[in-house]
């Protein structure tokens, strides 16, 4: 299990760093690294013809896509 969600992106897929950044981005500023085989799956290999991945964390598990990318803020009252 993980604390804290990221996005690993195949370094040998072209324009899948660039991909990995944007969902990071869209997901609330998550972590991006390149990921050499074995990836962390049941086969340890990328799915044919993909090249990003992201792996959730407690950090994200249980949200709605809403709540990830529309976080709410509460202010403490006195």
């Amino acid at each position: 299990k993980l604390d804290n969600s990221y996005v690993i992106y195949a370094d040998s897929v072209p324009g899948a760093q660039a991909v990995a950044e944007t969902v990071a981005i869209m997901l609330g500023g998550l972590t991006v690294e390149p990921a050499p085989l074995p990836i962390q799956t049941e086969s340890g290999e990328w799915a044919e013809g993909s090249g990003v991945e992201v792996l959730l964390g407690n950090d994200l598990a249980g949200l709605t896509l809403d709540q990830i990318t529309h976080p709410t803020t509460t202010i403490a009252q006195p």
